[in-house]
């Protein structure tokens, strides 16, 4: 039966021996790279997995090559790709999936967990410090600080750019013998002189000598300071220069900061060394063309001793193998752990059948 057969049943009865030949016929440069990383694993996860809303047995899907980000900036995600590809070759943002090794991280997105088979060639990288690129938690997320410098906020700066032109207005025209006048009101009156100085016949250094040596007590009833431009309009006028010069200062900040967030985050992860990157429980990037997907509820306990659970040097006599008595020592093994479990082995665990 070929493999576009099986892909569509969800009855749980493929054989192992069925599932065991497609790995090794489409997936074995990552089969050997997993025996070297467990050779003889006796507990915990080995593949890797992802969550899924789907329902297979197993499926293969193609990698896409133009992810685009769900909750991430674009500009972000775009910045990380590029830092990817120029540390690793490979734009691990777009052209890749997300697999962990950590078996309960897994089971919380989608409806089921697939343990995640590459095939051919393929690449990954994962980071100690990284356990999500985007997530609602700040555990491990790194990516926390650069959505904080995200400036989004309209209203702040709106708020910003007031303040400061009122300062401004303030320094230049609010203050007495700053830029605009005083007129004179003859206490609450207004002259019928627009100019306060001439109204007292006096020039601006004159009346200046007079108030100072009077005192400006002496005269505050009579007169007012008029500023030469009204602090509205001074506002209005001024805002939009000012509002696009402090934009652009905080882009710059921002495009700053988020530059030197991203180069701290890609100088973290690291390319292949499997054992780590499953036992780290974070993200794992990985590349390549395709995958084969398969059920972790079904044949995760299967798979795990048959790969982990064994003392074989040479994993390409593992399909000579599954044709002589060792299938039958591997039948008993998963028996004898579904005996210490006090559980049923599943019927498809034992149909090494169609050989």
């Amino acid at each position: 039966m070929k493999f576009k057969q099986y892909i569509n049943e969800s009855n749980g009865n493929v054989s192992l021996s069925t599932i065991l030949l497609m790995l090794y016929n489409n997936c074995l440069p990552y089969l050997k790279e997993l025996h070297k990383a467990f050779p003889n694993n006796k507990k915990g996860n080995i593949f890797f997995l992802s969550g899924r809303s789907d329902s297979r047995d197993m499926f293969k899907k193609d990698i896409r090559t133009d992810r685009q980000p769900k909750d991430m900036p674009y500009e972000a995600h775009q910045g990380l790709d590029d830092a990817f590809q120029k540390e690793f070759g490979v734009y691990y943002r777009s052209e890749s999936i997300f697999v962990i090794g950590n078996l309960n991280t897994a089971d919380m997105y989608g409806d089921n967990v697939y343990m995640i088979f590459p095939t051919k060639n393929y690449s990954y990288i994962w980071s100690n410090t990284v356990s999500d690129l985007y997530s609602d938690s700040d555990d491990g997320n790194v990516f926390v600080d650069i959505d904080e410098l995200s400036w989004d906020d309209q209203d702040d700066l709106t708020d910003e750019v007031n303040a400061l032109l009122r300062d401004r207005w303030s320094e230049r025209f609010g203050e007495p013998d700053s830029e605009g006048r005083w007129e004179y009101t003859n206490s609450g009156e207004e002259n019928e002189s627009d100019d306060a100085f001439g109204h007292q016949g006096e020039s601006l250094e004159d009346f200046d000598e007079r108030l100072s040596s009077d005192g400006y007590e002496t005269y505050i009833d009579g007169f007012e300071w008029i500023p030469m431009y009204d602090e509205d309009e001074y506002i209005d006028d001024e805002f939009n220069d000012l509002y696009n010069e402090m934009n652009d200062q905080k882009i710059d900040e921002i495009n700053d900061g988020v530059a030197g967030k991203i180069e701290e985050v890609v100088n973290s992860y690291t390319e292949g060394n499997y054992k780590a990157a499953i036992q780290s429980g974070n993200e794992i990037m990985l590349s390549g063309k395709s995958y084969i997907a398969i059920r972790e509820d079904l044949y995760g306990v299967a798979l795990g001793l048959w790969f982990g659970d064994h003392s074989y040097k040479d994993i390409d006599k593992y399909k000579k193998d599954l044709k002589s008595k060792n299938k039958e020592k591997a039948i008993s093994k998963l028996q004898k752990w579904y005996d210490s479990k006090g559980q049923k082995m599943p019927r498809q665990l034992n149909l090494f059948d169609n050989m």
